[in-house]
């Protein structure tokens, strides 16, 4: 520990005007980043600041369905990591053509019923009781989003919440970070909720020293205008945490729109691209790469 403590301390730290540009490929680190490797463990409160009625209906999905068969993502999701923010429904992943299956299911056991909108719903036991919507979807973002096959692998099972699936937070970054250009995009109101959903995820992973991984650009690819649209919308010091989770690894250079490109070197009164890109990249902070692991 002391010998990685004083390789870590002999690196010049940047003025807040250097420049970090990200390497050719993600998988090579830049020569004045330490190359030492480091496990970090989340340590969560459980469950969070999910409610007792939210963490009812979780634990009746594990009792009616496969646990195998659907992942815990969304508002309740946020809410288990200890995101304070509202929602009124439970959505859950399920495997491409297995809705109408799923629902079934949850029908049939009683646990859930149909509203009159014919929308999945289930009420709990009590004075207080509200109807909560159940969510089901196949894929994370319709547009470019990831499947249960694939995010499968990057879960953890969640003990006082019945056993239930939740992604790794690491990988729900690119999820979230998709689903708010998305919105942006349209001008989806719940842009808004993504954005802080998107802060609070990035803060997570930086508190605990991880990081995005780089398998993640398979699915999650950004362009340099989504990166600039993230950085432009966020606040001033936040992008440095972002780039220590190093956001980077998922940028695509094959997805860069010069039109759009053109146009948001206009917006920011810069002389080019190469100007554009060199102002996207500028951090106070060193990144690195590092190993997580999760405790639940």
């Amino acid at each position: 520990m002391a010998s990685e403590d004083a390789q870590r301390s002999s690196v010049p730290e940047p003025s807040e005007t250097e420049l970090v540009t990200p390497p050719p490929h993600p998988a090579k680190e830049p020569s004045t980043i330490s190359e030492s490797r480091q496990s970090h463990v989340f340590r969560l409160a459980s469950p969070g600041n999910l409610s007792s009625s939210f963490s009812a209906i979780i634990i009746g999905l594990t009792k009616s369905l496969h646990l195998d068969d659907f992942i815990l993502i969304g508002g309740a999701y946020m809410n288990y990591l200890g995101c304070i923010r509202a929602t009124k429904d439970a959505d859950i992943l399920v495997g491409v053509g297995k809705t109408h299956e799923i629902q079934a299911t949850l029908l049939t056991c009683g646990f859930a019923r149909l509203s009159k909108q014919g929308k999945l719903e289930v009420v709990n036991e009590g004075k207080d009781a509200e109807a909560v919507e159940v969510d089901i979807l196949e894929r994370t973002n319709i547009e470019s989003g990831v499947y249960l096959d694939v995010l499968k692998k990057h879960t953890v099972v969640v003990g006082a919440l019945g056993g239930v699936r939740v992604p790794d937070p690491a990988w729900a970054v690119p999820i979230k970070l998709v689903c708010w250009l998305s919105r942006l995009e349209s001008n989806d109101r719940k842009a808004v909720i993504d954005r802080a959903d998107v802060l609070f995820l990035v803060q997570l992973l930086q508190n605990a020293g991880s990081a995005i991984p780089m398998e993640a650009k398979d699915w999650f690819p950004l362009s340099l205008q989504d990166l600039v649209y993230v950085k432009a919308e966020v606040p001033t010091d936040a992008w440095d945490a972002f780039m220590d989770i190093q956001v980077g690894c998922l940028y695509d250079a094959g997805r860069n729109d010069e039109d759009q490109l053109e146009i948001l070197v206009d917006e920011f009164e810069l002389e080019d691209i190469a100007h554009l890109e060199s102002w996207l990249w500028q951090s106070r902070l060193y990144t690195r790469r590092v190993d997580c692991s999760i405790e639940w």
